[in-house]
């Protein structure tokens, strides 16, 4: 019986060693399964739209906003800008504060702050993944999975609609949009590094094209976020 345990041993080696790779859905369920371990991150996100009518009007507006996240503890510190300002949201211990610009922290409304939460929330950009789940490609590029989808799921497009108020005036969003997403997905963690949206509308008016882009960093090493002094 003692001779036979090493044998033993190298047949569970040689199977384990032997599995079969992910297909796409089981990168989708890793990835899942994984992002109830993530406890905090940082993330740089940008938003911008560029309108070209046919007629000569052009319109071009962009919103950057970088944030770390610790989602364990419900707390965020989140700075924002456009064109015309510049804003730092902090959320700790179910309250929100708000500094614009140079001028001093005040406490303000959490509810206003919900908005911004929901857009930096990791399970939001799963949910995005996840809505063109059966129409996702799948490829490998080193260190990392490639998710890629595009189409007219309107099932996504309301989601982003309902977490990043995407819209569109004069447009039929069944026929005129065709939306891009593509997703970078580290091999060894599974943790989500980059996601891109893509959204174009395109009619006899001209075209409109909005853009998400998010990555993702640093996860599991951002410290204690604390509260500022409010006014």
């Amino acid at each position: 019986m003692k001779k036979s345990l090493p044998l033993i041993l190298t047949v569970i080696v040689l199977l384990t060693g032997c599995s079969a790779p992910l297909n796409k859905d089981g990168v989708l369920k890793k990835i899942e399964e994984h992002q109830s371990k993530i406890d905090s991150y940082q993330l740089e996100l940008g938003m911008s739209v560029d309108v070209k009518g046919n007629n000569g009007e052009k319109a071009y507006s962009e919103l950057n906003l970088s944030a770390d996240i610790q989602s364990k503890k419900e707390a965020y510190q989140i700075n924002m800008s456009n064109d015309q300002e510049a804003k730092e949201i902090v959320i700790k211990d179910d309250k929100a504060y708000l500094k614009n610009g140079d001028d001093s922290w005040e406490e303000a409304e959490k509810k206003e702050a919900k908005a911004l939460i929901s857009q930096t929330d990791y399970q939001v950009f799963t949910k995005l993944i996840n809505a063109v789940s059966d129409e996702l490609k799948l490829n490998k590029k080193d260190a990392d999975y490639l998710l890629s989808y595009e189409g007219d799921s309107q099932k996504l497009f309301k989601l982003l609609q309902k977490y990043y108020n995407v819209s569109f005036t004069g447009v039929d969003v069944e026929k005129d949009v065709t939306i891009n997403l593509d997703a970078k997905v580290d091999k060894k963690t599974f943790n989500l590094k980059e996601l891109a949206i893509v959204l174009t509308a395109l009619n006899d008016s001209g075209k409109v094209v909005i853009e998400i882009t998010i990555e993702l960093d640093k996860f599991g090493q951002i410290k204690d976020i604390k509260a500022p002094t409010s006014k």
